[in-house]
């Protein structure tokens, strides 16, 4: 073996191979290019020094970074709100429109669904008073009429304020 290479080889060989025979078991000289425990502890590398203290921030600075965040955040804020805003106008003349868009009969339709669900809600209110009545005077047989009354009627549902439902 020959070169840098084949020496180190030759070299480690020797070296395990009196260890295996009981011999010393590191060889007198060091190995050069072979890693040891004590070369590895003296490779380390010396500890970063700290970073320099920051200098003080004064009390301008301080008030100038609060002025322009407040500022910042009442810009943001307007915006939004004058955003929303326009979008609430957009839809009240949508709806006007549509209003103007109507025709009689439409309406009319529409002013017809209001009245029964109105009606509706009317008798149910009526029949809650009665009973309210009737419990406060204890009054058994007139409960169980409104409650039989109560039966045969359809509960109110909400009323779809849309155009399109009929």
């Amino acid at each position: 073996m020959s070169g840098p290479g084949g020496r180190l080889a030759e070299r480690i060989g020797k070296a395990m191979s009196a260890m295996m025979r009981g011999g010393a078991a590191v060889p007198t000289k060091p190995i050069p290019g072979a890693s040891t425990a004590a070369a590895r502890k003296g490779a380390r590398k010396p500890a970063a020094p700290p970073p320099p203290p920051t200098p003080p921030v004064s009390e301008a600075v301080k008030w100038k970074a609060g002025a322009i965040s407040v500022s910042f955040f009442i810009v943001i804020v307007t915006g939004a709100w004058y955003g929303a805003t326009l979008k609430t106008d957009m839809e009240v003349k949508e709806k006007k429109q549509k209003a103007l868009e109507m025709t009689a009969d439409e309406s009319i339709a529409i002013l017809e669904q209001r009245r029964t669900h109105l009606n509706r809600i009317k008798t149910e209110l009526e029949q809650k008073i009665a009973m309210l009545q009737a419990r406060r005077n204890k009054d058994t047989v007139a409960m169980e009429e409104i409650k039989e009354k109560d039966k045969n009627k359809p509960a109110a549902r909400p009323l779809n304020w849309t155009r399109g439902s009929q």
